[in-house]
């Protein structure tokens, strides 16, 4: 399985690429940290992450005013996975009840608007469960409204309590005697205590309700990841104009291939970046040519590219054919090996020692 650390994605401009992504939601945000190439053995999954790719970038110009509100209910989502491990063994408080009841508010808004994506685009592998019992045990009124209260109508007993107390209190604004005071006050202090024991039991009878929904609100936050990964990985092909790649068994071969973070930089000085073509079979290849010539960024936008198909991106050439790999090395940057006492050439020896497999019949580059 290919591995990259952030220096390396550093140097190869797959983290400029991930940097430009503009995922909405905690969840998304978490994925795109995450990004790497899928193990060889996923190629099925790879293939269905290109597919879902292609689905949004072919219908993009339909589908963007509804994007453009699921991103927006995105935004409003904010992490709750705590509270629903905590929900497995404590009883939740007014706030995780709170944040939950907005995260159960914003999938319900999702849901038509899903669908209809779906209906534009054929979306397939991104399924979201229906949470209305648990956003009914939130909001049994069904106002809602963004904050949590224990509203009388979780219980008979409560609104009788709230009822005595109320009046209570009116009752201790119009008294005026010292000790008929006392007395209004003690009385009340009784309510407000059972209040509080009322409200703590519906605190544990709604946490105890919810936890048959617990796997289907992860697995919808889970969801929402992916639809936000995607839909980022849909723009950023837009914006390089990137295409779907073939993944082969075999033979690499890369047509006219760019590389958007050296495209940017020679941008900014009014240069153009001059596409690559690149083949090769099985085996070994030698790149040579002048110093300055090129060769660094050939390599870099080839291994570049590898990478994003295995990923799951869209690719930046005119025509790709990309086999997936166990392993990609590339050694580039001398500073490092300086820094540590080593020559260049040491550094490598040391960095091929570190990254390269020792298994036989992986494939690599």
């Amino acid at each position: 399985m290919i591995r990259l650390t952030y220096e390396q994605k550093q140097s190869l401009g797959f983290q400029f690429l991930l940097d430009a992504l503009n995922a909405n939601c905690v969840y998304g945000q978490e994925l795109v940290k995450q990004a790497m190439p899928y193990p060889t053995e996923q190629r099925q999954e790879l293939l269905e992450e290109l597919r879902r790719v292609g689905c949004l970038v072919d219908n993009f110009q339909k589908i963007t005013p509804v994007l453009e509100k699921i991103e927006r209910i995105f935004m409003q989502v904010k992490e709750i996975r705590g509270s629903l491990k905590r929900a497995g063994e404590f009883v939740l408080t007014d706030i995780e009840f709170f944040e939950l009841k907005q995260f159960l508010i914003q999938t319900e808004k999702l849901l038509p608007l899903f669908e209809e994506l779906k209906q534009y685009t054929k979306l397939q592998g991104i399924v979201f469960y229906d949470t209305n019992k648990a956003l009914h045990l939130l909001d049994p009124e069904g106002r809602r409204l963004p904050g949590f209260y224990i509203v009388d109508a979780y219980s008979q007993e409560l609104k009788a309590v709230r009822e005595k107390k109320r009046h209570l209190e009116v009752v201790l604004r119009q008294a005026h005697e010292e000790e008929k005071r006392e007395r209004l006050l003690k009385e009340r202090k009784q309510q407000v205590l059972l209040e509080d024991e009322l409200q703590q039991k519906i605190r544990e009878e709604i946490t105890e309700g919810l936890r048959p929904c617990l796997s289907e609100i992860h697995a919808n936050t889970k969801m929402m990841g992916k639809l936000d990964f995607l839909i980022q990985k849909a723009k950023i092909a837009r914006k390089y104009h990137g295409i779907f790649p073939t993944i082969t068994k075999t033979g690499l071969s890369l047509t006219e291939m760019r590389n958007p973070k050296v495209a940017e930089v020679l941008k900014g000085k009014k240069k153009k970046f001059a596409p690559v073509s690149f083949s090769m079979e099985a085996g070994t290849a030698v790149i040579t040519g002048a110093n300055m010539g090129g060769k660094s960024v050939a390599l870099r936008t080839i291994a570049l590219n590898i990478v994003l198909a295995q990923s799951g991106f869209f690719v930046y050439a005119k025509e790709a054919k990309v086999p997936m790999y166990d392993y990609i090395c590339l050694v580039a940057e001398e500073f490092q090996s300086i820094q540590n006492g080593l020559s260049s050439f040491g550094g490598e020896i040391v960095q091929l020692q570190t990254d390269f497999p020792t298994e036989t019949g992986k494939t690599v580059l």
